[in-house]
């Protein structure tokens, strides 16, 4: 097998998973921050697997994935909970997160598909709990009632989060204007 099929292999599950795995992410983070990391790890021992065994062995990429992401999210938890106690931050980490960040939102919640990079920051302000709502309602085209199953909340305790923050950023844009 050559290297070119290896990459459009590579770049088809990509394809194929990202949306998905984004979303599973996203419902499993503490911070929205936290997203781009955990799936950069998840993709990153994909990569690390194929380059050591080859692809032939993986049946379904996305379960296969699944599972990476999975442990990916407890070992950055586990890891971060160990090293959290006391943390100071230099600007330089500051910067480079939030700079991570943007670009992760740029490639994925820009345009006809998602929010923009300014209107996702306001929504961050709404809390964690509400961006995961917001993103699975108007990103993923999610229905409240499914958006309640997934995070373990009662219908109307998304469409409180929903209408409240909806009034919050309407206020926001106004007084900004």
């Amino acid at each position: 097998m050559g290297r070119i099929d290896i990459t459009e292999y590579i770049e088809q599950v990509y394809k194929d998973t990202s949306s998905y795995l984004i979303k599973y992410i996203t419902l499993k983070c503490r911070s929205t921050e936290d997203i781009q990391d955990i799936l950069q790890n998840t993709y990153l021992g994909f990569l690390d697997t194929i380059s050591k065994n080859g692809h032939a062995g993986i049946f379904n990429p996305k379960h296969y994935l699944l599972r990476i992401a999975k442990r990916e999210i407890a070992k950055f938890y586990e890891h971060k909970t160990a090293h959290d106690t006391v943390v100071v931050a230099s600007t330089d980490d500051e910067n480079y997160v939030e700079k991570a960040l943007d670009e992760f939102l740029e490639q994925n919640y820009t345009g006809d598909t998602g929010f923009s990079v300014e209107m996702f920051s306001l929504i961050e302000g709404l809390g964690p709990l509400a961006t995961k709502i917001f993103t699975l309602r108007f990103v993923y085209d999610e229905t409240i009632d499914s958006i309640a199953k997934q995070l373990g909340i009662t219908p109307s305790n998304v469409k409180n989060h929903l209408y409240r923050g909806l009034k919050a950023l309407k206020e926001q844009m106004l007084c900004e204007k």
